[in-house]
């Protein structure tokens, strides 16, 4: 499936949403850059020895494989999504300098054209 092109997430959001229209990333989200660790916490392997001792054994070190896996999920559900996100404001007409309510999350299927979710 293609990625849809804005004008199209602009008319889904109009015939779906009306009195509302898409804003881009709203203000603020990434202006604060991440701050650095100031410490590394130690591998799994060695915070169950130190914890269980030796009743944590030497294969109970190595994660599961059901917990690699479940690590690899959701990168590979990221590359198959069928949604776009899209921010939308209520569209009526107030003066910029008024803050009114803040944009809102919503999410548009790529396979069916529909609005699937809404935040708030």
């Amino acid at each position: 499936m293609s990625k849809l092109s804005p004008e199209e997430l602009r008319k889904i959001v109009e015939e779906q949403l009306p009195g509302r229209r898409i804003v881009e990333r709203p203000r603020g989200q990434d202006a604060a850059p991440t701050p650095a660790s100031d410490a590394v916490t130690p591998d799994l392997a060695t915070l169950r020895h130190k914890y269980f001792g030796d009743a944590a054994g030497p294969d109970r070190g190595a994660a599961p494989a059901r917990v690699a896996a479940a690590d690899e999920a959701p990168a590979a559900a990221a590359a198959d999504a069928d949604d776009a996100i899209v921010y939308v404001v209520p569209d009526t007409g107030r003066d910029e300098r008024d803050r009114g309510p803040g944009p809102k999350a919503v999410v548009v299927s790529r396979a069916t054209g529909k609005v699937v979710g809404l935040q708030g």
